[in-house]
């Protein structure tokens, strides 16, 4: 009974010694980009299923989604978008404006201190693509590309 009872001791220990595995399609980095729906519509509310996406987390207070709708859907979105108050031309990272967006997108723009400021184009809010009741990201904006494409920015308070 003893020798029961010592051996399940022993094994208890090492099990609290292992890490936990976790399925792999799970476990993700915080920087990684993805190319697939995945987690995102358990995030962030989808007004419209899109055609493409590419979306990455940054960190646990930034989300940005590149989403390409149908054409009718891109209109759905920009038309049911609350403007905001000030406008004003849209600007990007310069990381994100050449590494995310495709030559295609890439509208008529100047850069100024490592920021890309996009003519012509203003930012929306992002009314359709926030769940306050289901994710922390209730806050951001919309840039409509055109060409059916939206970056959706997110944040967290």
């Amino acid at each position: 009974m003893k020798f029961n009872y010592l051996i399940a001791i022993i094994v208890s220990i090492l099990l609290i010694g292992c890490k936990e595995v976790k399925d792999p399609d799970t476990v993700k980095s915080e920087h990684e980009v993805h190319y697939e729906l995945g987690l995102l519509p358990k995030i962030m509310s989808m007004p419209a299923t899109p055609l493409k996406v590419k979306w990455q987390l940054s960190g646990d207070r930034n989300l940005y989604a590149l989403l390409t709708y149908s054409q009718e859907d891109y209109k759905f979105v920009i038309e049911n978008s609350t403007p905001f108050e000030v406008v004003s031309n849209t600007k990007l990272n310069d990381t994100f404006y050449r590494d995310w967006l495709e030559n295609k997108i890439k509208l008529d723009a100047t850069y100024h201190n490592g920021s890309y400021e996009i003519i012509g184009v203003h930012d929306v809010q992002a009314n359709l693509f926030v769940q306050a009741e289901h994710s922390p990201f209730v806050n951001g904006s919309v840039t409509p590309l055109g060409e059916g494409i939206v970056l959706v920015s997110l944040y967290a308070m």
